[in-house]
């Protein structure tokens, strides 16, 4: 019988594990930042269409000359014609709405919370002049938060994530 050598060991080098180590925290590094942003920046999304959709019918309504309405919606009604409440419409069934006439305190710009009204439908008029029924609308969705001010003598719309301080 002839005796084994052992110089050829199984297992890894410390160099190999340290390279495996390395590679794994380079992939957590990139993926992990995507993983928690997905619902702030599907609600960012959703408040870029939204002001898209209030400008829309801003310009619609002076363009053509009549009067257009949006209707913003926590949830369509069941059996409701998007046509039966107005004449553009948005629905998000993971925000939730509030609504206030005149929520912002003009001296130091802050919202105030207790002014506004939970609503699960809202329907702003856009007039031909350029004016608007105008009034603030408060968007929560989990943490976030942003605000639509719609001012009702020029119709301007302002879609903000800022939260003024009180």
């Amino acid at each position: 019988m002839t005796p084994t050598s052992r110089s050829s060991t199984q297992g890894f080098t410390l160099l190999e594990l340290m390279l495996v180590l390395g590679i794994i925290a380079l992939a957590a590094a990139l993926i992990a930042p995507n993983l928690g942003g997905v619902a702030a920046r599907s609600f960012s999304a959703q408040m870029r269409e939204v002001g898209a959709q209030l400008n829309y019918a801003q310009r619609s309504a002076v363009v053509s000359g009549q009067t257009s309405v949006l209707t913003l919606g926590s949830k369509q009604a069941e059996g409701q014609s998007t046509q039966e409440a107005a004449q553009y419409v948005w629905y998000s069934p993971s925000i939730a709405l509030a609504f206030s006439e005149d929520a912002i305190d003009l001296a130091n710009y802050a919202f105030r919370d207790r002014d506004f009204e939970e609503k699960s439908e809202i329907q702003i008029s856009f007039y031909p002049e350029g004016g608007s029924s105008g009034g603030n609308i408060l968007f929560t969705q989990n943490n976030e938060r942003a605000w639509a001010i719609i001012d009702p003598i020029t119709g301007r719309v302002t879609v903000t994530r800022d939260e003024a301080a009180e």
